[in-house]
């Protein structure tokens, strides 16, 4: 607690009542013996004692202090340090917020159902922004805390947390915009044995992650026309002031971009595909969306935007968790889609929905993208062959 500035100056506003009180009354020793402890000096904001009008006791613990005020640069590497850790704290408690947001959607009202869709909406469109104030009103409250102002303008930041114990980043233990800085801090942190010694940094590069979908919009230029249109920022080489956070990131950036472009490709081959807002209210965000087929039966969509290298432990991973959904909804089956092939290479080969599709059964696709960004003709051949075709598929 006392690593927040408000605590501190609570403290020293205590502490400015107790000596104007000695001060002022008339009865009172020429000379006094003030006793405090000095364990609280470090948990006093002198800077903020110092702009106040003060007395001849507080003036001279000031005095004392002089190495705590602002005008110090240990003051100054101080109050970094504490900000730092508002930042950290401000990141970690929106990704709680976020996780525990995700688990209770359908035991929400429908505007608030809509009011999360909204929100994906907008960040997909912004995955950087130059000021806060570019946020709409009625979504800033939530959205404000999806954003990392970095020290100056960039297109990338360095962070560490565990992920295989923190797969929400809901305990990002350092963030940084400066890569040198980033990595002292993340050495303070294996010197106290708080990270593992083998521990490295990530990097949230936007430049980078946008070289896949360049390719992709290389071999299509229709989706990145379309996906302009609806005004998407894709201009993943400017330098902004605030990026999202490693959580909305990974788990809203990530997962809408492939869900829109997805339902980019159903639109253009007139396949019925209906999204996320289309599903019933005590469905809704268990998948990303449906598919209806030709024999009338309902296919789940569940987009997913993982390293291809990755493939066998995900599916380890998510189909179990997947078939729960599945055994819980009132659809037919499901099919997950991975977004992109990340190498040219993939040993995890399709389990799609080319011959009978049975009940409660689960499908995977590793790719809907190809390494050299075309479409994996092989999905797209099976989803024209099984799936209803119309000239008014929703997009």
């Amino acid at each position: 607690m006392w690593d927040l500035l408000p605590a501190q100056d609570a403290l020293a506003a205590e502490l400015e009542q107790i000596t104007g009180r000695l001060c002022r009354t008339n009865i009172k020793n020429k000379e006094m013996l003030i006793q405090y402890d000095y364990n609280f000096v470090n948990k006093i904001d002198w800077d903020y004692l110092s702009h106040k009008r003060t007395n001849v006791l507080i003036e001279d613990l000031i005095e004392q202090n002089k190495n705590r005020l602002s005008s110090n640069p240990k003051y100054q590497d101080r109050l970094a340090t504490i900000k730092e850790k508002q930042e950290l704290a401000l990141i970690n408690s929106s990704a709680v917020f976020l996780a525990k947001r995700a688990y209770k959607l359908r035991s929400l009202s429908e505007t608030m159902q809509y009011q999360w869709v909204e929100m994906r909406e907008w960040i997909v469109k912004h995955p950087r922004i130059s000021t806060l104030s570019k946020i709409p009103d009625h979504l800033r409250k939530t959205v404000e805390g999806f954003y990392y102002r970095l020290s100056k303008p960039d297109a990338k930041y360095y962070y560490y947390h565990d992920q295989e114990e923190d797969p929400d980043f809901k305990n990002v233990l350092l963030i940084d915009s400066e890569q040198g800085k980033a990595q002292q801090k993340l050495d303070y942190l294996k010197s106290q044995k708080q990270v593992p010694i083998n521990a490295q940094l990530t990097s949230l590069n936007l430049e980078k992650y946008a070289k896949y979908l360049d390719k992709i919009f290389k071999q299509n230029s229709w989706i990145k026309q379309a996906l302009l249109r609806e005004k998407y920022d894709l201009d993943f080489s400017k330098k902004s002031q605030w990026l999202l956070t490693p959580a909305a990131f990974n788990n809203l950036y990530k997962a809408a971009i492939s869900e829109e472009i997805f339902a980019l490709i159903c639109q253009k081959y007139h396949l019925d595909f209906h999204e996320m807002r289309e599903l019933s209210q005590n469905e809704f965000e268990r998948f990303d969306g449906f598919l209806k087929l030709n024999d009338q039966r309902i296919l789940y969509v569940d987009m997913k935007n993982y390293d291809s290298r990755r493939t066998t432990v995900l599916a380890k991973d998510v189909e179990k968790h997947i078939q729960n959904k599945l055994n819980e909804s009132t659809g037919n089956a499901a099919v997950i889609i991975n977004f992109y092939e990340f190498e040219k290479e993939n040993a995890y080969r399709n389990s799609g929905i080319r011959n009978e599709i049975n009940e409660k059964k689960i499908y995977y696709y590793p790719h809907l993208f190809r390494h050299n960004g075309e479409i994996d003709n092989a999905l797209l051949q099976d989803l024209l062959d099984k799936v209803v075709r119309n000239d008014t598929s929703k997009k």
